[in-house]
């Protein structure tokens, strides 16, 4: 089995933990956008854009998803949504059959609203989903848990 971790974030922790899977018989895909987002960004336009449902500019490269029989999508939560490159990703790609498993990163606050919307957004995208799991992202750095793994646990 193949696994494709697709992740997007702007904490650098988060990026080296997503970078360095381990365990698995698993490629990383980020989705990067052309321009680099400042916090504050994140807490205004950011957040704005997460809450409507709106993409932001990301890069054009996309990875083979043919190849792959299980794909992970990671995003961190902005304003109790996916963040918008994760929007445009998803627009941008069609993942129809394959299994998807959704993973969050938290700061904290309401969680079910996020999972339900990448719940529905991988399903709009043909994917077919597994689970969304969400994490708390201090859990994740403190414990330098394995995404892939913790993903795969938390779907079973």
């Amino acid at each position: 089995m193949s696994t494709l971790l697709i992740y997007y974030s702007e904490d650098e922790q988060i990026r080296d933990l997503c970078k360095n899977t381990y365990g698995h018989n698993t490629d990383t895909f980020e989705i990067r956008e052309y321009f680099d987002r400042s916090p504050a960004y994140v807490k205004t336009i950011g957040s704005y854009l997460a809450i409507t449902g709106k993409n932001t500019a990301i890069e054009k490269n996309k990875p083979d998803l043919q190849q792959y029989d299980t794909i992970i999508i990671a995003s961190p939560i902005w304003a109790q949504n996916p963040a918008p490159a994760v929007n445009a990703f998803l627009r941008a790609n069609n993942l129809k059959s394959k299994e998807v498993i959704g993973l969050l990163f938290s700061g904290g606050g309401s969680l079910a609203f996020a999972n339900d919307v990448l719940r529905k957004r991988i399903l709009l995208a043909g994917g077919i989903c597994k689970s969304v799991v969400t994490i708390p992202k201090k859990s994740l750095i403190e414990n330098n848990m394995s995404v892939v793994s913790l993903a795969l646990q938390k779907a079973a």
